[in-house]
């Protein structure tokens, strides 16, 4: 869910005038002082006036601290101690910071501007206004204050102009050394997800070797900026009518195929398929053969998302990523049988 939208669903504080009393100081402790943080990303702890909690997220738990003339975002990250993890807190930090900053060079899409970060356990940036854009299409068109189809097109074009940034090598944000191809890529994260994910288990096992056996393509062209999450409550959709992209401590360098194919989940469930891929084809064309690689790359965020359930503890992750898998190996498996 999104980080750093405001405002937030539930208040939590009262004034801290003065900066002496802070409802909700317990979020902040095992981290670091909160009035430090609030120093680091030059705001003055007296200056605060509401503190509220959006205990959403997952991955993070996020501050939205106003003051009389601004308002930040503060974003807790959990620790993942339970199991190994490919990506660590540092890896997400740096990457969305990375990613935010490639983002807010472009004129058709918002991105938070960052304003500190330890590294380890919290990162601010600036607030921004807006609501989900998922809440437009569970509200349908004659509850939303948004044409849904609009909504759709907005972000088809704002995954394009994700897609638009092309790096010049393939990788992570927070490691910019690889010089290996998308297929290179694709298997040394598959082997990382193997080493954290239970070896006896069957599902498991069976996702892994058929990503193993997969022939990824070789991109014909420059690699795209791939947020890694993009689906419609990761996006704000604000007064202006201009897209705020959020979420983005997954992003890399890749193919853009896999975005897309991580989006048909939803896009197909609102029924705006349409509206949202004449949206990404006003800034450029889907990949070729892309549909080749849904289940595929469906596939490889199940197993992602299941590592960082298990890391959390969080059964319902874990769940919805058992689910994904089952879903995806059923598809391939009924398209085997069909030759």
């Amino acid at each position: 869910m999104p980080p750093t939208r405001r405002p937030a669903q539930e208040t939590t504080s009262k004034s801290t005038a003065g900066g002496d009393e802070v409802v909700g100081q317990e979020e902040v402790d095992s981290v670091m002082n909160l009035h430090s943080i609030l120093k680091r990303s030059s705001v003055d702890p007296a200056t605060v006036s509401s503190i509220s909690i959006d205990e959403s997220g997952k991955m993070r738990r996020v501050l939205v601290v106003s003051t009389p003339d601004r308002a930040i975002a503060i974003s807790l990250f959990h620790p993942l101690p339970s199991v190994r993890r490919s990506l660590t807190v540092t890896d997400r930090i740096v990457s969305e910071m990375r990613t935010f900053t490639l983002l807010r060079s472009l004129r058709s899409i918002h991105a938070p501007r960052p304003l500190a970060t330890d590294y380890q356990t919290y990162l601010t940036c600036e607030a921004v206004e807006g609501y989900p854009a998922g809440r437009a299409f569970e509200d349908g068109p004659d509850r939303a204050d948004d044409d849904p189809q609009d909504v759709a097109w907005t972000l088809g074009r704002s995954l394009a102009a994700i897609h638009d940034v092309t790096p010049s090598t393939v990788g992570h944000l927070f490691d910019q050394s690889a010089t290996g191809g998308w297929p290179d890529f694709v298997s040394e994260w598959v082997s990382k997800l193997e080493q954290q994910l239970p070896v006896n288990d069957p599902l498991v096992a069976e996702a892994c070797d058929r990503l193993h056996a997969t022939r990824f393509p070789q991109l014909s062209a420059s690699p795209s900026l791939v947020h890694g999450d993009f689906h419609p409550w990761n996006v704000l959709y604000g007064p202006t009518g201009q897209p705020s992209v959020l979420d983005c401590e997954f992003a890399f360098c890749g193919d853009p195929a896999y975005d897309i194919c991580l989006t048909r989940r939803w896009v197909d469930q609102f029924d705006i398929q349409s509206s949202f891929d004449a949206g990404y084809h006003s800034i450029r064309a889907f990949p070729q053969q892309w549909e080749e690689y849904t289940d595929t790359y469906n596939s490889l965020h199940a197993l992602s998302t299941l590592v960082d359930g298990r890391a959390l503890d969080h059964h319902g992750l874990i769940t919805q990523a058992r689910e994904r898998l089952h879903e995806a190996l059923a598809v391939e498996s009924e398209l085997t049988d069909s030759f």
